[in-house]
């Protein structure tokens, strides 16, 4: 009986270690196989988002491939001008217009006069010029 014991005792005292290495490596595969997982979802995320920019890029190069397009027509060419150069074709007229700079507005509504009479002086100036 006692070389029975002693055997058993043995195989527990192989065994306490054996299960503690088992649990350490069990966590370290668990810990391996999160960080693994987690990088997969940041990298599904990430793709995502590339491939919403691809989108958003492909139609930016559509528009622009499309005002290319018109830029290269003679009336796309001359809207362009016309727009940054302010230029007029022979035979019509530029108008520009410009604001008063002898017109005073903060003497309309000073004190010295009632507001009723600073309304006449106003239409009088109006009408007067």
């Amino acid at each position: 009986m006692n070389t029975v014991s002693k055997k058993k005792g043995k195989k527990m005292l192989y065994m306490i270690p054996s299960v503690f290495l088992i649990v350490i490596l069990v966590f370290m595969l668990g810990k391996a196989t999160l960080g693994a997982l987690e990088k997969m979802l940041d990298s599904r995320a990430k793709r995502k988002e590339a491939e919403k920019e691809l989108f958003y890029m492909q139609k930016r190069y559509e528009d622009l491939q499309r005002k290319v397009g018109y830029l290269e027509t003679e009336k796309g060419t001359e809207d362009a001008i016309r727009s940054k150069f302010n230029v007029a074709k022979d035979g019509e007229k530029v108008f520009v217009i410009t604001e008063d700079m002898n017109t005073n507005t903060s003497d309309i509504f000073s004190d010295e006069n009632g507001l009723f009479d600073k309304f006449l002086d106003m239409i009088h100036r109006w009408f007067k010029d």
